[in-house]
């Protein structure tokens, strides 16, 4: 009999905490109701997806996992691949029928991006800059869809595009850092025009999102509280777009903490 631990490792429940949240605030900055049922079932969406997308993963990363990560489920013996593809294909189904429940924009979104999950493990990320885009456009997604769930995206709408071009950048920055690394595996953007030029499209990325982040203010979706936040996010972009070129590990990082905080920004200039 399977321990069913092993099923929730699979899963990678930080992952799975990271996506949630992120449905959470799209769903908030979007004015949704805490007592009606979008607050759990549009999290619960994202989690089965995700859930999902990374079972799948360690199904067709088996033989390298063997090496990379052996106390994977798969490799450590502890699940077999057929049930690790079992729980992917569970988990998406699930996924399509609670999105259903909560709007038709929802079960769109839920759809698309679960066809963009697969398509990302089966051969988008082996290709660089289109995994990148993948991958950002998944974080950003995320807002969407939680926005849809409380009924509207005007906000999230702006809030989207912040959150996949400092993703973009910070994938691309990642990439650099990772070259050698990715030699056998990847045909990355750094290995095609170099780490200079890569680094300067990451910190170009990282920038533009600094430099839009300012228009819910100017447009007055937001108030001079998101300002506040929103000036120490920029802060962490800036620093990070500049120390990228010198610790391509240090800047990645900043970045992160940039993201984290300009996620905060937005949840409390919803309700502040």
């Amino acid at each position: 009999m399977i321990n069913p631990v092993w099923f929730i490792r699979l899963a990678r429940p930080l992952n799975l905490a990271m996506v949630a949240i992120g449905v959470v605030v799209g769903y908030f900055v979007e004015g949704g109701s805490a007592t009606s049922s979008g607050i759990v079932l549009a999290p619960a969406v994202a989690i089965l997806a995700t859930a999902g997308g990374n079972g799948l993963n360690d199904y067709l990363d088996k033989d390298v996992d063997k090496i990379a990560h052996p106390k994977r489920p798969i490799p450590s013996g502890h699940l077999s691949p057929e049930s690790a593809l079992v729980f992917s294909a569970v988990s998406f189904i699930l996924a399509i029928i609670v999105s259903f429940l909560v709007s038709w924009i929802c079960l769109a979104i839920a759809g698309i991006n679960i066809g963009l999950m697969v398509g990302y493990e089966m051969r988008l990320k082996r290709g660089g800059l289109f995994g990148n885009i993948a991958i950002s456009y998944l974080v950003g997604s995320l807002f969407l869809f939680g926005g849809a769930a409380a009924g509207g995206l005007a906000r999230t709408l702006i809030l989207a595009p912040l959150a996949i071009l400092a993703t973009l950048g910070r994938e691309i920055a990642k990439d650099v850092e990772d070259m050698e690394g990715d030699r056998d595996s990847r045909v990355t953007i750094p290995m095609k025009i170099g780490k200079k030029k890569a680094t300067i499209i990451a910190s170009s990325l990282i920038l533009s999102a600094v430099a839009l982040s300012p228009i819910p203010y100017l447009l007055g979706l937001y108030g001079s509280f998101y300002l506040y936040i929103l000036l120490i996010a920029d802060a962490l972009f800036v620093i990070s777009a500049l120390v990228i070129f010198f610790r391509i590990d240090l800047g990645e990082e900043l970045a992160k903490y940039g993201m984290l905080v300009g996620v905060g920004a937005f949840l409390g200039g919803a309700f502040l």
